[in-house]
């Protein structure tokens, strides 16, 4: 099968399932929405509009008031429900994915029941490839740091 006709046979189920678009909106949304709703928990929003009313940039001080436990502790938790949410709604398209290879009716319920399946074994996965992606790289850099500091 040649490519052109690949890509037509893909963007014309896309056409017909529209569904499959909206787990991918929503992973583009949910982050923003986060990161909104981080920002005016955080006090940094206070901070910004602040600084851009004074625009002063000799009171950067006042941004250590912001590194407080709180807000360490709300960033880590908005960035795991971000990054769970954000691998849910991609292996619901997956899911929707398969289903429409196997000329299955789109709907909520198995799309849900198929992702609930696979969600742990997809969260595995990505674990697994960052770390074979990541480690070499962090092992270079230690191996590098070591030789730098055995040579002082």
């Amino acid at each position: 099968m040649e490519i052109k006709k690949s890509f037509e046979t893909s963007f014309r189920e896309l056409g017909k399932n529209k569904i499959i678009i909206l787990p991918v909106l929503l992973s583009i949304f949910i982050p923003i929405i986060l990161t909104l709703v981080y920002v005016d928990i955080s006090g940094l929003r206070e901070f910004l509009v602040e600084q851009n009313v004074n625009d002063k940039s000799e009171n950067l001080s006042d941004i250590y008031s912001l590194f407080t436990v709180r807000n360490l502790v709300l960033l880590l938790l908005f960035l795991f429900v971000g990054i769970l949410a954000s691998l849910y709604l991609t292996c619901a398209v997956f899911s929707l994915i398969t289903l429409n290879i196997f000329k299955k009716e789109l709907n909520f319920y198995d799309s849900v029941n198929l992702t609930n399946k696979y969600f742990w074994k997809y969260v595995s996965l990505n674990i697994l490839s960052t770390l074979i992606f990541v480690l070499p790289i962090f092992l270079t850099f230690l191996i590098a740091i070591l030789i730098f500091l055995s040579g002082r």
